[in-house]
């Protein structure tokens, strides 16, 4: 039964999903028990959770049972066993059925009023670990609250696992709540609340496989700081907030990439080292500049070393430019002669942020033309990382009221 009334949940959340808008537009003056077709957002949202809760009331006996005995009804034949692998996070029937629920609860859509007392997560207590979490009391005279529910299925999910042999599913439990108290959090102080419950976590494990899901954490957590870096601090007496978050993330990339090698949380710090370590490159130029006189060129770029540039005549009359708006890609404009090309070494101390510098031009005469920039002297269209920016030498001007 307990299968069931999940199921039946499932099926209720998904057709409210499916027919979202039209359910919106109902008023709630009158609802049939037994015609969906009468039901207002908040009945929908009541059945929902009434159903996810109801999978869940035989707690101890669920615990009880492991979830590889039902392998054959919720897996598909020749997919991976539930006792190995990301199905390892869920023993027993109770972690399956919980994250299903969790998975809804943690939607702001369950949400079914917001009375004077709503639970708020906004006490740092929430941000706890281990017994500290697990014997915390969460009442709340909002006892309907999505939060609270979500909280007080985590904190049950947490008990489970506390004193396991192994604690993978317990710190995976651990991650999701923290992540979701992070995000729902009203505290000023939530990132570095947050960062220290990942400090602490990873400090209690042994060397062992869930150790690296942590450190993934974190470098995400450093990956997002880096995203607060401001380049016009640049040259301030003091060094700028946030400058050296993302070379943290890469060094915590390469911990897990090499102790942990073909682990799941392997592949997700390969994917964040990709991301710290992409180039990247921008161009802006005047649209109109003098005739015979230097102009400048702003150049932005991340982890690109050196950089190679060409100049090209171009035809703005083209029917090519005429019919793209003037935004053809750059390949056209690779096949073109070059009028002067050269290259310049661009300041990089391995900070992995982005950066901004201006380069002089010679003055040209007057007519059409194109600045490219590249990360190598061959100027390969789909396989360099390419800029361009095109612009007129003249001497009109206009202006618009």
């Amino acid at each position: 039964s307990a299968l069931l009334h999940s199921v039946i949940g499932e099926q209720y959340w998904s057709y409210y999903r499916d027919n979202r808008w039209e359910i919106m537009e109902r008023t709630a003056t009158h609802d049939d028990p037994s015609d969906m077709a009468t039901w207002s957002q908040p009945v929908f949202m009541r059945k929902v959770i009434d159903e996810y809760r109801a999978s869940l009331v035989d707690a101890d006996s669920l615990k009880a049972v492991p979830v590889g005995t039902l392998e054959r009804i919720l897996v598909d034949p020749g997919s991976t066993p539930l006792s190995s692998g990301e199905g390892s996070l869920r023993p027993t029937l109770f972690d399956l059925l919980a994250h299903r629920a969790l998975a809804v609860f943690r939607n702001t859509e369950t949400r079914i009023a917001e009375p004077a007392s709503r639970f708020k997560l906004n006490d740092a207590k929430y941000f706890s670990l281990f017994e500290d979490f697990t014997s915390l009391r969460l009442g709340s005279a909002d006892s309907t609250s999505w939060e609270l529910q979500t909280m007080e299925l985590y904190k049950e999910l947490e008990r489970t696992h506390l004193n396991t042999s192994t604690p993978d599913a317990m710190v995976d439990n651990a991650l999701a709540r923290l992540a979701f108290v992070r995000e729902r959090s009203t505290l000023p102080g939530k990132d570095s609340l947050y960062l220290n419950a990942l400090t602490t976590l990873a400090s209690r494990l042994p060397n062992d496989s869930c150790l690296s899901d942590v450190l993934v954490a974190q470098a995400r957590w450093h990956q997002e700081m880096g995203g607060k870096y401001q380049r016009h601090t640049e040259g301030l007496p003091t060094e700028a907030p946030w400058k050296w978050e993302n070379k943290q993330a890469l060094t915590l990339c390469d911990t897990v990439i090499l102790r942990y090698p073909g682990s799941f949380a392997a592949s997700d710090a390969a994917n964040i080292r990709a991301s710290l370590v992409d180039g990247h490159l921008s161009l802006n130029v005047e649209e109109g500049v003098l005739p015979n006189a230097p102009f400048k060129a702003a150049i932005t770029y991340r982890n690109t070393p050196k950089l190679w540039l060409r100049l090209v005549k171009d035809d703005w009359s083209t029917e090519e430019y005429l019919q793209n708006n003037g935004n053809a890609d750059g390949e056209k404009l690779v096949e073109r002669k070059a009028l002067r090309e050269w290259s310049i070494d661009l300041p990089d101390d391995g900070d992995l942020n982005g950066h901004l510098t201006e380069i002089a031009t010679d003055g040209l005469p007057f007519g059409h033309y194109a600045l490219l920039i590249s990360n190598t002297s061959a100027f390969t269209p789909k396989v360099d990382d390419i800029a361009f920016a095109r612009f007129w030498v003249t001497r009109l001007a206009m202006t618009q009221r």
